[in-house]
């Protein structure tokens, strides 16, 4: 089983957050709110590699359509973890993301972590796929 690291639990945050309860959500809605949660847009790396670890984890299902749509959405799995989301109890983002670490496991800050990044990227996910959502992300 593939270790998770912090940028795991923001990007399981964001996805949550983008979707609600149920639902999918584009992958430019998802960079959207973790640029929210954290002032600060995902890269490429960020995404290619943690979408690959969740995805291991079952914790999220990814979509890609033939032409560079992607979708994502919260397992169910991922849906009781981080349930917590949605009962008031992580009022402000930094308290979100230190919940949602302590869901998964994840070391907290400032403690050191070592991304495993065995897995290597979500294979369906180009640079030119992120570069389009990162681009739609920015018409607000």
């Amino acid at each position: 089983m593939v270790d998770l690291v912090r940028v795991d639990g923001w990007l399981l945050a964001a996805i949550r957050y983008s979707t609600g309860n149920s639902g999918w959500a584009s992958l430019a809605d998802v960079i959207d709110t973790a640029d929210w949660l954290r002032v600060l847009e995902p890269t490429y790396d960020d995404v290619s590699f943690s979408f690959s670890r969740l995805k291991a984890r079952d914790l999220i299902e990814v979509v890609i359509s033939r032409g560079g749509r992607v979708r994502v959405r919260a397992t169910p799995q991922a849906e009781t973890l981080t349930s917590f989301l949605f009962g008031g109890s992580a009022w402000q983002p930094g308290d979100t993301l230190e919940l949602v670490n302590k869901a998964l496991g994840v070391a907290p800050y400032p403690q050191p972590e070592i991304e495993d990044r065995t897995l290597g990227r979500l294979p369906e996910l180009s640079r030119e796929v992120f570069n389009a959502a990162v681009a739609k992300s920015r018409i607000f």
